[in-house]
């Protein structure tokens, strides 16, 4: 696996998904929808495992102002922070001290979107910074064994805006190095699909109960059975896109009773239904789930729009 994380802070699980500091904070984002504000504390969320390989962080960030030294982004040893005049720098976390600046002319003015990229090597210390794109900075901070999480940085009441981010490590064949400057698109259910198995709380409708980007837990569909399945056709991407590095299924799942029970994501491709290996463990408080598909699960080739667009998503009990 190289891709380890997308979030496009559209829906309004972000706390759920396990940010932390996060206090419900959004604007409008890149390209509409939404963006995180950070503004109250450091917006973390910590990795599903401890990284050890070469780590790629990428994200779109903007800043209400460029002055004075705003510390930016942390992942383990390496700090991203914009300094004076906006210019992007390298720093050490453990005692700020700085390893390289940007030269040339600047690369960022307050209230602009920006791409930013952070390539770190844990094992060695090596760093790179690419801004939309183009190599700012590089050096070497101390080494780690691993990096456990990603960390937003709060600088006093400077805001600055988070959208389109994308983690992913050196594993791997695919997605295993600069993405360069990506969109993480969400789209929710629009219509019924093929598999109608599990019982909505009102009405024949299926996914009118499960399409809201903010959840309403009043309004879901159910089973007290194992294996049966809903799935539903999904809203188009964007008629621009041009490359799909991945897809996140996401469930917002509780139980009802105290007896174990799973929910896995499946994928239906065609006529056949890839249904997750590694089912969710239900508990009696709502959680999120989200399963990466970084290749269609047909063929293990990379996804593309159309494969996207034609493809339904859905769940199936354990």
């Amino acid at each position: 696996m190289a891709l380890i994380l997308m979030e496009g802070f559209d829906d309004s699980l972000t706390t759920a998904k396990g940010w932390v500091n996060f206090g419900g904070n959004w604007v409008t984002g890149r390209f509409g929808g939404k963006a995180a504000l950070n503004q109250w504390g450091a917006l973390s969320r910590a990795y599903p495992s401890a990284l050890t390989n070469t780590v790629v962080v990428g994200t779109a960030l903007m800043t209400s102002q460029i002055t004075g030294n705003l510390s930016l982004m942390t992942h383990g040893m390496a700090r991203v922070s914009l300094v004076a005049g906006g210019y992007v720098a390298l720093y050490r976390s453990d005692n700020n001290t700085q390893i390289a600046i940007s030269t040339g002319p600047a690369w960022s003015a307050a209230n602009v979107w920006r791409y930013i990229e952070l390539k770190h090597t844990p094992s060695t210390g090596v760093c790179e910074i690419r801004v939309d794109g183009t190599l700012r900075v590089s050096g070497t901070v101390p080494t780690a064994a691993s990096v456990a999480s990603l960390i937003f940085e709060y600088n006093g009441g400077v805001q600055y805006w988070i959208d389109d981010l994308y983690v992913l490590d050196s594993t791997g064949t695919t997605n295993n190095n600069y993405l360069g400057d990506v969109r993480v698109q969400t789209l929710l259910p629009s219509a019924d699909g093929a598999n109608l198995a599990l019982t909505p709380d009102s009405g024949t409708t299926h996914y009118n109960r499960v399409n809201e980007a903010t959840p309403d837990t009043t309004s879901y569909v159910s089973s007290a059975s194992v294996g049966v399945k809903d799935s539903y056709k999904y809203q188009q991407l964007t008629a621009n896109t041009s490359s799909v590095y991945g897809v996140a299924v996401t469930s917002y799942t509780s139980k009802d009773a105290p007896v174990a029970a799973g929910l896995a994501t499946l994928v239906r491709m065609g006529s056949t239904d890839y249904v997750n290996a590694q089912p969710q463990a239900l508990s009696a408080s709502w959680a999120v789930g989200t399963d990466l598909y970084q290749a269609r699960p047909s063929d293990s080739a990379p996804w593309t729009p159309t494969d996207v667009n034609a493809a339904e998503f859905g769940v199936q009990t354990s």
